[in-house]
């Protein structure tokens, strides 16, 4: 078995670690010679931010102000669960500065190695740095020597896991440094092409900044996939192997086709509310507000499709003629017909313009309209097709998947919505946000994230991932898995990513769980497959760089009995579209109204004396069919009038119902 360090180092004037931590606030970090008032006079970083991970390579330099050669010690907090995956020290041969590189070893090794080369003895002397584990967010690193009023540089490594939210990837960190001196900072991308944020703010690659306060500094990615991801793995022990996944969906999931061709469908019959009409329209237009450059018809139905332009018009001068339009609703929803026209205008767009239909109705039809008669429609128009139920309320949307109507869009690519918005002006801006996911894909939707060899939904990955957000996951996995697949749909189209074991995200991530909540739940064998393969201090490795001494033998440090020790151990939702559940009243008699207005208009027909019979349907205030009516004799000219009296008929708030057929004998 591995043992975790446990050496202790006394030194003749030392202070023990801990009790100088204790004594200092826990984000800062202290400094302490053994022998004499050592003071820190420069700390640097390099901050590098890539997608996933950022590195820190931090720069300390301390004077010893005392006449003998002296320890410097260090305590660290390590920020934003990072962990040490470097360490060198500077030192000069020749007359030249040069770099030493530590060696990663077994934390006791390392501890009794270090205590072996600062030690008085007749050897040679070699001049070491000593970087070790103290707990999660500690680190202690001693150097030797430091020259008497002379300087000590030396050099650590800190990679950080990043957070990716709102498209970017990003690190917090609070005050960095000693109390009495910040760390001087210098920001870098990864990738060039990518933007630098600090603090919302953009800056250039190479600002420079005093952390001497909480920061938020962040990268932001461009020209990448819509949806990407990694995937870490590593067997630790049998039967366990530490699995990282992570998923981003891109800042922008889709972009506005330019150059469209719109049409948009309103429905205008009297199972719509007036307010729901206004609301409708206010929709339409927050919808048309992503467009710059688009072309736009609209059509309102009832029994008829009605067309507002009567030609394709700038999306400008549309929005400015919804603003004030005003709709007279009549009886029926002849959404087939809506759809052919439409249809048969875009037919007529210039070849290769995007072409898209909005349809907005409340969905209540006659019986002999069904969903299978509307999709070759809307698959034959060319377009992407979204069916919409708009209500009154404050702005909300939402996809619908069940019902049969969720069928149509979805031959095209586009989908069924619930959706609720305000008419108030003061809204617009909100309003224009919540539709503009009719104009281009804003998330993943049936988002999944799965491995075969793993119970299915194992992940437990969210249903939606928005655009800008990502998708984590840190487990010890009980057998190797090949590869992950990650799916979803953008609108109704569909997307698969695989994801096979990356070995740098790998390296990565075997360093980066020593930050993670899985570092308590591992062994120490476990813990040093992981710390070797990401080279990381760890509870049982160390740094140990080692340089040519200078120092006379003499100048080694006293251990015996002292205080001093060394190298120990993750949306505003639509309401519920309500589709007329009330009931009749009671004491009305539905049947006896529609027998004396229907006989009315029969009269007024010319058919007074004579039989007749008629069957209509009706859902809520409106007739949405006049599927019979036939006069005794038979008279094609009293027929017809017949059925466009029952068209014309305005029902009583007392129709209510969802749907009705009714059959009326005259």
């Amino acid at each position: 078995m591995f043992r975790r360090a446990r050496a202790w180092v006394s030194c003749a004037f030392g202070v023990s670690l801990v009790t100088a931590a204790l004594a200092q606030s826990a984000a800062a970090d202290t400094v302490h010679g053994t022998r004499f008032a050592t003071q820190e006079v420069s700390h640097t970083i390099e901050i590098r931010i890539d997608r996933g991970q950022a590195l820190m390579v931090v720069q300390r330099t301390v004077r010893n102000p005392g006449p003998r050669h002296d320890q410097a010690t260090f305590t660290i907090t390590t920020p934003g669960n990072g962990v040490a995956t470097r360490l060198r020290s500077l030192g000069e041969r020749d007359g030249d500065h040069v770099w030493y590189e530590g060696e990663l070893m077994e934390a006791e090794e390392a501890a009794r190695k270090y205590k072996e080369l600062t030690g008085l003895g007749g050897y040679y002397p070699k001049d070491p740095a000593l970087l070790s584990w103290r707990s999660q967010n500690r680190l202690a690193l001693q150097v030797f020597p430091v020259p008497p009023g002379g300087l000590k540089t030396v050099e650590y490594t800190l990679a950080l896991p990043t957070s990716y939210r709102h498209g970017r990837y990003e690190i917090r960190l609070q005050r960095t440094g000693t109390a009495e001196l910040p760390a001087e900072a210098s920001l870098f991308a990864q990738h060039p092409e990518d933007g630098l944020r600090i603090d919302e703010r953009p800056v250039l690659p190479g600002t420079r900044l005093t952390l001497d306060r909480e920061v938020s500094l962040s990268l932001v990615p461009t020209n990448v996939p819509r949806v990407s991801g990694a995937l870490a793995e590593l067997r630790i022990a049998r039967g366990r192997l530490m699995m990282h996944t992570r998923v981003q969906a891109a800042p922008r999931l889709g972009e506005v086709p330019k150059g469209a061709r719109l049409v948009l469908l309103i429905d205008a019959s009297r199972s719509v509310e007036p307010a729901d009409l206004e609301a409708s329209i206010a929709a339409a237009r927050a919808y048309l507000a992503s467009f710059d450059d688009a072309a736009v018809e609209v059509i309102t139905f009832d029994r008829e499709p009605h067309r507002l332009f009567g030609d394709f018009v700038p999306v400008a001068e549309a929005r400015t003629r919804l603003e004030t339009l005003q709709v007279e609703r009549r009886n029926g929803s002849h959404f087939d017909k809506a759809f052919a026209q439409a249809a048969a205008i875009l037919a007529r767009a210039p070849a290769g313009a995007p072409r898209r239909i909005v349809a907005i109705s409340d969905l209540r039809m006659r019986s002999g309209l069904t969903a299978e008669a509307v999709k070759p429609l809307a698959a034959r128009s060319g377009a992407v097709v979204h069916i919409a139920t708009v209500r009154s309320g404050s702005e909300g949307l939402r996809r619908e998947d069940s019902g049969p109507w969720a069928s149509v869009p979805r031959v095209t690519g586009g989908l069924l919505w619930t959706a609720s918005s305000a008419t108030d002006p003061a809204a617009s801006a909100a309003r224009g946000q919540v539709f503009e996911e009719w104009a281009r894909p804003k998330r993943v939707h049936r988002f999944k994230v799965d491995a075969a060899e793993l119970a299915q939904g194992a992940m437990a990955a969210p249903q939606v991932l928005d655009e800008g957000e990502g998708f984590e996951d840190l487990r010890i996995a009980p057998v190797n898995v090949r590869a992950i697949d990650v799916s979803g749909e953008l609108w109704s189209f569909p997307f698969r990513l695989t994801l096979a074991p990356d070995v740098e995200e790998t390296r990565r991530w075997a360093a980066l769980t020593f930050g993670s909540r899985l570092q308590s739940g591992l062994t120490e064998p476990e813990m040093m497959v992981l710390a070797r393969h990401g080279r990381a201090v760890s509870p049982v490795t160390s740094y140990l760089a080692i340089e040519p001494g200078v120092r006379p033998s003499t100048e080694g440090l006293e251990y015996g009995a002292g205080s001093g020790r060394l190298g120990s151990s993750h949306r505003t939702m639509a309401p519920q579209v309500r589709m007329g559940t009330a009931s009749a009243t009671s004491s009305f008699d539905h049947q006896a109204w529609l027998n004396t207005e229907i006989e009315r208009g029969w009269k007024t027909c010319g058919g007074a004396g004579k039989g007749a019979s008629v069957r209509l349907e009706t859902t809520s205030r409106e007739v949405v069919d006049v599927s019979y009516a036939a006069a005794q004799p038979p008279d094609a000219k009293l027929e017809g009038c017949l059925k466009e009296a029952v068209w014309a008929l305005t029902l009583p708030a007392e129709f209510s119902r969802q749907f009705d057929t009714w059959t009326v004998s005259l």
